[in-house]
């Protein structure tokens, strides 16, 4: 079966997830608060400001199948949802120190002392004229770089973005953020999960070419004179620890030799999705905490120690908090020591970048039987028949089982 075939049959479930999830929950009213509760549901251990606006209009489309937080229904006008942006800024600033400036724990050597990190998000992408107009994304600029030259600090911002909002910006939209972008000491994070076109464009649903994922790139340099990061996911369905692993690995070698800052997202299962589905009938195996052990021992071999090379979102994180994740639940094979140990360095591992420190914490899990029992496993997934027929099977079965899903997890 052809990827484009596959593709079709992965949005189809998507779509009809996120309508079923839509009519689950009451309409609401414009937002005055973003998320921005705590570093455990951020990209890094500092906090990520997740704009509560008009759904990613990707994920309408069917895209993005671990995706559990875009569909935000509202009964008010686009326009006030756009206000309410501002509005939210303005709760942001007012409440800067209590929200922001206290609860940035990343602790670097060289950081100036008024430095100050966050990121910023919507629910899909900061440069969609859908989700944040021009007009509004320049004013929420405007405001923080105002608010840092008054208070005197110096921020670093990490804002997220799909490749094609970035190429469809307008000369002039570039020209009147550029400057306000370069002052705030910018990185656009894009989405783009795997260089596998399989891993990416089927079982994640990404829905982007590489060709322009690398075009974006060269406009966020180039034009908007922006540092690059982009977002890495592991644990997707169909795919088992040593292709996760391998998956990991390529895409971390080809952005680190493009300079580009990678962000590494480990699953944790949201309700109404696809991943969930699976889970629950049991056909999908969550990321075992020992891969992402070996994970970050490969990341500690290509990266500096203590330098800001690369960011780790907390992998038990939301928001909406996860009822499954992949040091809780039932498919893992490490023991809850080993997995206490290995998430405990994770979050160690945010704050001070310190990868002696992270095997100091994990020191002696590999002698433990759970991680004997972890390689036997490894051993047997050799013989394991062709990931793209897994994808299939997964597909197909989903596609039946849909409805029965959405009536299981609603009573």
């Amino acid at each position: 079966m052809k990827n484009r075939e596959l593709i079709k049959k992965t949005k189809e479930i998507n779509r009809f997830l996120r309508i079923a999830y839509a009519k689950s929950i009451k309409k609401r009213k414009a937002f005055n608060i973003p998320f921005c509760r705590s570093i455990k549901e951020s990209i890094g251990a500092f906090i990520e400001v997740i704009y509560k606006g008009l759904p990613c209009p990707y994920s309408l489309k069917g895209t993005c199948a671990p995706c559990g937080y875009s569909n935000i229904p509202v009964a008010v006008s686009k326009e006030k949802i756009w206000q309410s942006l501002v509005t939210q800024t303005d709760y942001i600033l007012k409440n800067f120190e209590k929200l922001i400036l206290k609860k940035d724990k990343v602790d670097l050597p060289h950081d100036p002392k008024n430095l100050v990190r966050f990121a910023l998000s919507p629910t899909g992408s900061f440069f969609s004229n859908f989700e944040i107009p021009p007009k509004y994304r320049k004013e929420i600029l405007e405001k923080f770089l105002r608010f840092s030259k008054e208070r005197n600090f110096e921020f670093e911002i990490f804002i997220e973005a799909r490749a094609e909002d970035i190429i469809n910006l307008t000369e002039r939209e570039k020209r009147e953020i550029t400057n306000i972008l370069n002052e705030l000491n910018v990185t656009i994070l894009l989405g783009l999960e795997s260089i596998n076109d399989l891993t990416r464009n089927v079982i994640y649903c990404k829905d982007l070419e590489l060709n322009d994922f690398e075009k974006a790139i060269e406009i966020i340099r180039k034009d908007l004179k922006c540092k690059s990061g982009a977002f890495i996911f592991a644990g997707l369905h169909s795919m088992n620890e040593i292709e996760t692993f391998n998956d990991i690995k390529k895409t971390l070698l080809y952005l680190k030799k493009r300079k580009i800052l990678p962000v590494i997202m480990i699953e944790n299962l949201k309700s109404f999705t696809l991943p969930h589905l699976l889970y629950l009938y049991e056909r999908h195996k969550m990321i075992d905490p020992f891969t992402i052990h070996k994970i970050i021992l490969f990341m500690s071999s290509i990266f500096e120690n203590k330098k800001l090379e690369w960011l780790f979102a907390d992998p038990v994180g939301g928001p909406p908090a996860p009822k499954v994740h992949a040091f809780k639940n039932r498919t893992k094979i490490a023991c809850p020591k080993c997995s206490n140990k290995i998430l405990k360095g994770i979050r160690n591992l945010r704050e001070n970048y310190s990868f002696n420190e992270y095997l100091k914490t994990t020191n002696a899990i590999e002698n433990h039987k759970c991680f004997l029992k972890y390689e036997s496993y490894l051993n047997s997934l050799k013989s394991q028949k062709n990931l793209k027929e897994r994808v299939k099977s997964n597909l197909d079965f989903a596609l039946k089982k849909k409805v029965e899903y959405v009536k299981k997890i609603s009573f």
